[in-house]
């Protein structure tokens, strides 16, 4: 291959990259950001995290409705294995579960969720995000790095993980308020 044949063949991928780096802003264009925290513990960051509302929506308490569009954002900064993301998902499924009077889950029911994010969610590598956009179904569906990874065909899911994020009763309080900027009361 020559010289030439290769300049052309980097210019074309890089054009390729450009219009996919496009393609997934002009997708996030339809999102306003709602607010943003760091996780850490002691000096390690472990993730920053983003919500999002869709812009054509109204600003709302949307603790109290399930026909919210939202999205949350997770960067990793951390490399951390699947199975301690499944870990810690059951632990404040089950956790948010107790505290709120808004949800009335069974164990089963929680159990099969994280048996369909067991075949959702990779292990995750510093840098890597994971995106949860809640769908106008009510259906949730997960995207790793831009591309869609799968979903959960249970409505009751995507209230219950969205309440991870910003229900008053997480357990990280101070970071769901963050999370939940200017809809806090």
């Amino acid at each position: 291959m020559t010289i030439r044949s290769l300049l052309i063949l980097s210019y074309i991928l890089a054009a390729a990259t450009v219009n996919a780096q496009s393609a997934a802003n002009h997708e996030r264009d339809d999102w306003r950001l709602l607010g943003q925290a760091q996780m850490s513990w002691l000096i390690f960051d472990i993730y920053s995290a983003k919500l999002y509302q869709q812009r054509n929506t109204e600003l709302s308490d949307i603790l109290d409705s399930n026909e919210h569009l939202l999205a949350v954002e997770i960067t990793y900064q951390r490399n951390i294995s699947q199975q301690k993301l499944l870990m810690a998902t059951e632990r404040e499924l089950s956790s948010v579960n107790r505290k709120s009077s808004q949800f009335s889950l069974s164990e089963s029911q929680i159990q099969s969720w994280i048996a369909s994010l067991e075949t959702i969610w990779p292990d995750v590598v510093k840098g890597d995000v994971i995106r949860f956009e809640v769908q106008s179904s009510g259906l949730g569906v997960f995207y790793y790095n831009d591309e869609v990874i799968g979903s959960i065909k249970d409505r009751a899911f995507s209230p219950a993980f969205m309440a991870l994020w910003i229900s008053p009763q997480c357990s990280y309080p101070k970071l769901c308020a963050q999370l939940r900027g200017p809809l806090n009361v």
